[in-house]
């Protein structure tokens, strides 16, 4: 599909305390590439794609000045917003700046550095075909629900799947899903969340291994070897 006709924008959210981690600084800061951070990482492979019209980087207000300077270094055109309370909260702030010409919006980790030209236009074409589309891998391990440490039941692998960004929506889809359900939107832990909740489908494509978002020291030890394994 032909991306050069059908205008998206991109938000990438970078507010995240990295509370996790025990850091001094939040993760999307961190340089993993030589001299790029992980934010740098998370958002060139969007720039060559066609279509893209706006990127909106939302991060807390003592880390805007960051942003901006690395957007400037980079010679990127893009807005800073504030992040809010909790993730949708600041979904729901992007959304607010995108221009009204605009068809589609792609929402990205910026602690997921090693998303792929290949997969973000996957996303671009189902959202595009069919209105809202998230990225999904298969689980490796057996599945167990438990309560209170007991074992209540197996629950089979191919019914389940783990959730990646980016997630891509048409505009108007999650906007309007964000009002139709209002204040329950909040504590959602996935975007795609929010349109389940207001009772609207949600298609999925093929994710990545690869793709992993940076949660814990362990995942910044995996990044730095994967970095060196690809030379």
């Amino acid at each position: 599909m032909n991306f050069k006709n059908r205008s998206w924008a991109l938000i990438i959210l970078a507010a995240g305390k990295s509370q996790r981690m025990n850091l001094k600084i939040p993760k999307p800061f961190l340089k993993l590439q030589g001299q790029q951070t992980m934010l740098e990482m998370s958002i060139m492979p969007f720039l060559s794609i066609p279509g893209l019209q706006q990127i909106i980087i939302v991060t807390s207000q003592e880390f805007q000045k960051k942003v901006q300077h690395i957007l400037k270094q980079k010679k990127i055109v893009g807005e800073v917003v504030n992040g809010g309370k909790e993730r949708e909260d600041s979904v729901h702030c992007a959304l607010k700046s995108i221009h009204s010409n605009i068809a589609g919006v792609l929402i990205h980790d910026a602690a997921r550095p090693f998303v792929t030209k290949k997969l973000i236009q996957a996303v671009l074409q189902k959202m595009f075909q069919r209105g809202a589309a998230i990225p999904v891998v298969p689980v490796k391990d057996t599945i167990k629900q438990i309560k209170h440490a007991v074992v209540q039941k197996t629950i089979p692998r191919q019914s389940v799947m783990i959730v990646q960004t980016p997630q891509g929506f048409k505009v108007s889809h999650i906007k309007s899903a964000f009002e139709k359900i209002g204040k329950s939107a909040s504590q959602l832990t996935d975007d795609a969340s929010v349109l389940e909740k207001a009772g609207m489908r949600v298609n999925s494509v093929l994710g990545s291994m690869d793709n992993i978002k940076i949660t814990t020291q362990q995942d910044l030890q995996w990044a730095k070897i994967f970095i060196k394994s690809k030379g």
